[in-house]
């Protein structure tokens, strides 16, 4: 008998390994194909943890940062003004016009805003007492 059955036999009698016989068995645990692949599949399973655990601790967005208007938005609005000035002068084409106007304000102010509060945080600096 080798000591891979010597080790299985004494597993099946649920009696204590010897460090020998642990080490062989560990040895053709590693060897063998289908424990082999369980390896990797452990060893891949830790690494989506992982990742996981690195997503879920980064800090999220504040809603103001959410809310930055894209510039796909204003590159539409700016084609929409176009049109709209294009159109014939009647009431329903005024009324778009200053709706999108209205619009267009409003997403110019937010992204001034945005812009201005990146802006401080980046230079944003904590004057505390030193601890020594």
């Amino acid at each position: 008998m080798s000591g891979l059955d010597l080790a299985n036999d004494r597993l099946n009698k649920e009696e204590e390994l010897t460090e020998k016989e642990e080490s062989i068995l560990e040895q053709h645990t590693i060897h063998s194909k289908k424990n082999y692949l369980k390896s990797v599949e452990d060893a891949v399973e830790g690494n989506d943890n992982n990742f996981d655990g690195i997503i879920n601790s980064v800090p999220k967005e504040a809603e103001e940062e959410s809310k930055e208007v894209p510039k796909w938005a204003h590159e539409f609005l700016e084609d929409l003004y176009k049109v709209l000035n294009q159109a014939d002068e009647t009431e329903v084409s005024g009324r778009k016009a200053r709706e999108y106007e209205e619009a267009r304000k409003k997403a110019i102010e937010e992204e001034k805003l945005l812009k201005e509060r990146k802006h401080a945080r980046a230079h944003a600096q904590s004057y505390g007492p030193i601890d020594r």
